[in-house]
This record gives C-alpha cells, sequence and structure tokens, in this order.
C-alpha cells in the first residue's frame, strides 16, 4: 500500500511539473520524458483508485480503461518527442510520423484512440465513486478532471490541462489519504 500511496501523491505532481515544463516553456524533451514518467507513476494509483471504488465492478472497468490509456499516452508522448528533434510538418507533426501515417493510417488510431482512454477512464471512475448516499464531491472531481484532461491534451487548451493537473492533484491525495486510513502500513512515513 505505501507504492500506491506514493504514486497517488506524486503522479498527479510530476504530470504538472511535466505540462509546465513543455507547455509552459516549450521544453518538449524534458516535458515527454517527465511526463512519461508520471503515466507510470499513475499506474499504481489507478490501481488504488480501483481499489478504493465503493463500486468495484465500474471501478476495475475504469482501472482497465487508465491503464490502456497510459500505454496510449506513453505512445503519443514519444511521439512528441521524437518531433523535439526531427523536422516537423504544417500540422507539427514529426515529418517521419507524417510519413507513417500516410503510409498506414491504422498506426494513427492504434496510437490515439488508446490515449483518450486515460480521462474516459476518469469519467467512469467518476460513476463508481457515486454513491447514493454522497458525497458526490470525489465523483466530480473525477469527472471535471477527466473531461479538462481531455480537453487540454486533446484540443490543447492550456487552462483546461492545468486545471486537470490540479483537481488530479486534490483527488489523489484525498484518495492517498483514504488508502492510509483504511490500511495503515507505512502510511505515516509518508504522510509527514
Amino acid at each position: 500500500m505505501q507504492a500506491i500511496t506514493f504514486a497517488m501523491l506524486t503522479a498527479p505532481i510530476v504530470q504538472l511539473i511535466a505540462d509546465i515544463l513543455w507547455f509552459g516553456n516549450g521544453v518538449i524533451l524534458t516535458g515527454t520524458v517527465v511526463r512519461q514518467i508520471s503515466y507510470i507513476l499513475f499506474i499504481p494509483a489507478v490501481l488504488g483508485a480501483a481499489y478504493l471504488a465503493p463500486s468495484k465492478t465500474t471501478g476495475v472497468i475504469a482501472m482497465w480503461l487508465c491503464l490502456f490509456g497510459i500505454g496510449g499516452g506513453i505512445a503519443i508522448v514519444a511521439l512528441y518527442r521524437l518531433g523535439a528533434g526531427s523536422l516537423v510538418s504544417q500540422p507539427g507533426l514529426p515529418l517521419v510520423v507524417e510519413h507513417a501515417f500516410t503510409k498506414n493510417p491504422g498506426i494513427g488510431i492504434s496510437i490515439f484512440i488508446p490515449g483518450i482512454l486515460f480521462p474516459l477512464g476518469h469519467v467512469v471512475f467518476s460513476l463508481a465513486f457515486l454513491k447514493r448516499s454522497g458525497p458526490y464531491l470525489v465523483s466530480i472531481i473525477f469527472l471535471a478532471s477527466g473531461v479538462s484532461f481531455f480537453m487540454g491534451n486533446a484540443l490543447e487548451i492550456k487552462m483546461a490541462l492545468y486545471t486537470s493537473d490540479l483537481l488530479m492533484i486534490i483527488l489523489y491525495a484525498w484518495l492517498a489519504k483514504k488508502v492510509c486510513s483504511e490500511k495503515k502500513v507505512g502510511c505515516k512515513s509518508l504522510m509527514r
């Protein structure tokens, strides 16, 4: 549980740092590497979210969507890193990537479709945490973070991107606290 708690506390913070480097300052190479680290940290974080979800079936579906989305996100970020050191076309894609997409359109579909599963997983988590008796705040934050993550990344709206990062910091900190309150193993050293 200590690894899950650590991941919940660090993944969204590392993602915010990556977004500031990449989108805020144009440091594509470093930003994409840090973004991939955040995705790796999100793996145990979403496992923990599924563990805590009141609706276990919906929580597991959300977890798998997020995990496949993490794989897609890592692939998408790798394309941007490739583009940081090569010639790019008018839409901003590296020429080698554009050539590959033109030759085989399935490549783009196989990369970008899984990428949208991470925010979709957060939307599904909002259903998994929705309880008849409330509180609804966790569900609302899951929903808002998923929608704003999609808007920030797919539509490149910076304000939505940073909003998503901040919502995820709040959300996963709350989830980490919940993990610590349910399992008292090793959390005190992390929460100091």
